[in-house]
């Protein structure tokens, strides 16, 4: 999948970078990301050139089913200049849009182009307000690549993160994560502890360059009473999908939606 990000940059400083991240659908068709703001709609005579100067503007030109991207695409971009883009609005039914704008001229100017198709007789402007007293909003869209944004995200998700409560052999080291209280947890022994299901907690041991220990493991590394700070209430995950509690001789089967304790574990 390809990814770009949509950014908005301002000719003076009044305004601050915007940033909208951009995917392929399978169609073919750009997906705005759901963090992008495209504003509310404006109706009437309000949506004057003055009142939308100074904004960052859409244009919504329908609803479409995903089965229509391609057949409403074509279509409306053989009408006007700018590329078609969809928001999901609610189950199988997406937002059509165009833009962003740079000025409201522009974005009044194809509106009534369009509106003279049927199909997109109920188009209007949306209009996101950006707190700036005046300046001009230039729009580029800037490709990036897929490697870049997944370290980006790594990277803000690792400052996110610590570890805790480390337990050691000779040959391993044990360590709890902890994801922050906007993350599950719970607390035993009056501490917070995080609680994930399998496959986050294969993917968070991973970005910390660790894996998540298996059952001989964990119990060599119990056998050491070098893990009494841990929680012992729930089961921690293992490596195989299979959960154990502190203290057991075997594992649990578990479901893998299950939300247990996660220690990743590094040879020494």
């Amino acid at each position: 999948m390809r990814f770009f990000t949509l950014i908005f940059l301002g000719i003076t400083t009044a305004f601050p970078t915007i940033s909208c991240q951009i995917t392929d659908h399978p169609s073919g068709v750009s997906l705005l990301s759901s963090r992008c703001d495209i504003g509310d709609g404006v109706f009437k005579s309000e949506a004057t050139r003055l009142e939308m100067e100074n904004r960052q503007l859409w244009l919504q030109c329908g609803v479409v089913r995903e089965e229509n991207f391609v057949k409403t695409r074509d279509h409306i971009e053989s009408i006007q200049p700018y590329p078609m883009r969809v928001s999901h609005y609610q189950e199988d039914q997406y937002r059509c849009l165009l833009g962003p704008f740079e000025t409201s001229q522009q974005a009044l100017e194809i509106k009534q182009k369009i509106k003279s198709e049927s199909q997109f007789s109920d188009a209007f402007i949306r209009v996101v307000p950006l707190n700036a007293p005046s300046s001009t909003m230039v729009a580029t869209v800037e490709r990036v690549d897929a490697n870049q944004v997944q370290l980006a995200e790594q990277s803000q998700r690792l400052k996110q993160e610590f570890l805790t409560s480390v337990g050691a052999n000779s040959r391993y080291t044990l360590s709890m994560v902890y994801l922050g209280d906007n993350n599950s947890y719970y607390m035993e022994q009056y501490q917070k502890w995080s609680r994930v299901d399998f496959k986050s907690a294969q993917q968070i041991c991973a970005r910390h360059g660790m894996d998540l220990p298996d059952h001989a493991q964990f119990t060599d590394l119990e056998k050491t009473k070098s893990l009494e700070r841990f929680p012992r209430v729930l089961p921690f995950w293992l490596s195989d999908g299979s959960a154990v509690v502190r203290g057991e001789k075997q594992p649990r089967l578990i479901s893998p939606l299950s939300e247990l304790n996660i220690a990743c574990l590094t040879m020494r």
